[in-house]
């Protein structure tokens, strides 16, 4: 299965020195080994990710294999979230298998069933997860497990995991925030001996009171005090609830730094993983490193992140809305400056996301038009879909291949209807250029093809079959697929294992069976028509190969529409196609190596004409009147083949 860069989502975070060890829930954690699934539900700043931090630390002591997969929007992708997936049961011993799609998500579930050891994978901040398709591996992944496994899911908001059967089955553990949150002990231990202030136990209670023992709550508020003095009238003073009290606290943070380390603060809060020389990119007077090592001594909210740094997501999303007050201005540059640098790491996922985010739609098309069809390529649907509609449609305008790609991805998200209107409302499918239009033709056929109209398709195929070689690998591939499903339909059984072959042939599948028609995939292409042109070499396997520069798939004139040509350049004679024969509307017949009309309108069918295409041909060549007179497996052979042809298999 293919890899994705991910980062530092493998990595566990770091237990800091002033964390507060939550025995009484780690405990309860490990006196349930039977449970499957482990869910920690609370609002932010309730601890989930530390407790399950501390867990792991508790079982991995116990000689239990762990991983751990932080998530965020992205993973909504089915096949990023399946590549992230792999690395982590890497980790623990399960190794991924060759496959791809779904043969390989089976295969590896099958090894995982089989895993011979008791593990834990952590999936923290589940609440990013809303795609169905993903949600669905989750739950396999979870029936998939074996005696000893568990997974360990923190998230806001109830994961649709199937909790109420796994519950009844008393496969359940649950954590919610009445669980999390600080006992009054806890709030004392916390800030007495965690962050050693000295507190009257009158404060102490008050701030119990206040905080509800929210623990994000409390550490902000230890740094108010730490910087207050623990004699100031900060606890009289303090007040709020959930959202208040962190835009509060977060206020009193950010009162107390320097102004250029608030423009510091301001600048990279849209940052969503702090990387010293991408803040350089955003804060010109650089020294980000320095600056971020200096916030992370003053405890400013800060927590390591393989390397570099994150922002708390509360104090993230507050410097983000005092950005947008503060400097609204300086939005759009800061978005386009992080997105010119990813780009430069050769990373346009997150160079896109900027792009978009910043508002600047004619740079996140330009980046779109560039880089989408690689995103097609890999099938990332549903991020290019959440890229579009993130997007005005005026800005698709005077841009076809982008109203393509959108229509792929519709058609694997939201449905042949979608991905109808979407082609009828753009109009590509008249595009002046052959090969916008060709495409468009090739959604068209999907289309009708999920909606089971194979009478409409099947029109559209054979038109598909004179119309240009798609110069897209995946739409051509998509083609031939759509092809053989179309052709079965209405039981042109022939045509359907012909598309077929020319699928797998697009997606580097198997080499096809001794005296097939399948040619290398590095075959080249005729030119001066667009059309496909037919190996110079044959692939491994194949017993014979095409004449150079020779296409199948050409209309030969105007005159006789349908026809194929056996040449790149149709000419303009209805008998001869560039000094060859036009070909029958058939295909050669099983081992025959090519297949001329002696006439424009002849029916006759060839094992083998002469060297220049001309002439009738003579013993020992093989002839028959027509395909279906054929003979099963006849040879043709009984000629010495003229240079650069080589006889088919007997």
């Amino acid at each position: 299965m293919s890899r994705v860069y991910i980062g530092g989502k493998l990595r566990p975070p770091s237990i800091t020195s002033d964390h507060l060890s939550r025995r009484r829930l780690a405990e309860r954690f490990l006196a349930a080994p039977g449970a499957r699934l482990t869910v920690l539900r609370a609002p932010s700043g309730f601890g989930k990710t530390m407790l399950m931090a501390e867990c792991r630390e508790a079982l991995a002591a116990r000689g239990l294999r762990t991983a751990w997969l932080a998530l965020d929007n992205a993973d909504n992708d089915a096949s990023r979230f399946a590549a992230g997936l792999v690395q982590a049961l890497a980790e623990l011993g399960v190794e991924a298998p060759e496959g791809e799609g779904a043969e390989g998500w089976l295969a590896l579930l099958d090894r995982l069933a089989r895993h011979p050891a008791g593990f834990a994978l952590f999936l923290d901040d589940f609440e990013f997860i809303s795609d169905d398709a993903v949600l669905s591996l989750v739950r396999e992944l979870i029936q998939a497990f074996p005696p000893g496994a568990r997974l360990v899911v923190g998230s806001r908001t109830p994961p649709d995991l199937g909790l109420g059967r796994l519950r009844a089955q008393g496969l359940l553990q649950e954590f919610d925030a009445g669980d999390l949150r600080f006992s009054g002990p806890e709030t004392t231990e916390f800030l007495t001996r965690a962050r050693g202030l000295r507190l009257a136990s009158e404060d102490l209670a008050r701030l119990q009171d206040k905080t509800e023992g929210w623990p994000a709550a409390v550490r902000l508020a230890s740094i108010a005090l730490e910087r207050q003095g623990e004699g100031s009238d900060f606890v009289a003073r303090f007040s709020g609830s959930d959202g208040a009290v962190a835009e509060y606290l977060a206020e009193d943070v950010l009162a107390a730094q320097p102004a250029e380390r608030v423009r510091f603060l301001l600048r990279t809060s849209i940052l969503r993983r702090l990387d010293p020389d991408l803040c350089d990119a955003l804060h010109p007077p650089g020294g980000s490193a320095a600056i971020l090592d200096a916030l992370a001594a003053g405890n400013v909210l800060l927590t390591p992140d393989d390397g570099a740094y994150r922002y708390h997501s509360l104090f993230a999303s507050f410097l983000r809305a005092q950005l947008a007050r503060r400097m609204p201005e300086e939005l759009p540059d800061l978005h386009r400056a992080a997105a010119r640098w990813y780009l430069a790491q050769g990373r346009p996922a997150p160079a896109i996301d900027h792009a978009i985010e910043g508002g600047d739609a004619g740079f996140a098309a330009d980046l779109l038009t560039r880089h989408a069809r690689g995103f097609l390529e890999q099938g990332r649907m549903r991020l290019l879909t959440r890229w579009f509609d993130a997007l005005d449609p005026s800005v698709y305008r005077g841009r076809p291949e982008l109203h393509l790609i959108r229509a792929w991805a519709l058609c694997f998200t939201r449905g042949p209807q979608a991905t109808g209107a979407l082609l009828d409302a753009t109009g590509v499918e008249a595009d002046p250029h052959p090969q916008i239009a060709a495409e468009a033709r090739a959604a068209r056929i999907l289309v009708l093809s999920i909606s089971d109209d194979y009478p409409g398709a099947a029109k559209l195929a054979r038109e598909a079959l004179d119309g240009p070689r798609l110069e897209s690998r995946y739409a051509a591939a998509s083609l031939a697929n759509s092809l053989a499903t179309v052709f079965l339909g209405v039981d042109a059984f022939d045509d359907a294992r012909r598309a077929l072959l020319e699928a797998r042939r697009e997606v580097g599948g198997p080499p096809a069976r001794p005296g097939s028609t399948r040619c290398s995939p590095t075959r080249p292409r005729a030119s001066s028509t667009g059309s496909r042109a037919a190996c110079a070499t044959p692939a491994p396997g194949s017993a014979w190969r095409w004449p150079p520069g020779a296409t199948t798939r050409s209309a030969a004139t105007a005159a006789t529409p349908g026809r194929r040509c056996c040449t790149p350049p149709p000419s303009t004679s209805a008998t001869t196609c560039a000094g060859r024969r036009i070909c029958s509307t058939c295909t050669c017949p099983p081992r025959a190596t090519w297949a001329w009309s002696t006439t424009s309108s002849s029916a006759m069918c060839c094992c083998r004409a002469s060297p220049t295409g001309t002439g009738t041909p003579t013993p020992p060549w093989a002839c028959w009147a027509s395909w279906s007179t054929w003979p099963s497996g006849a040879p043709c052979r009984g000629w010495p083949p003229p240079p650069g042809w080589s006889a088919p298999a007997s």
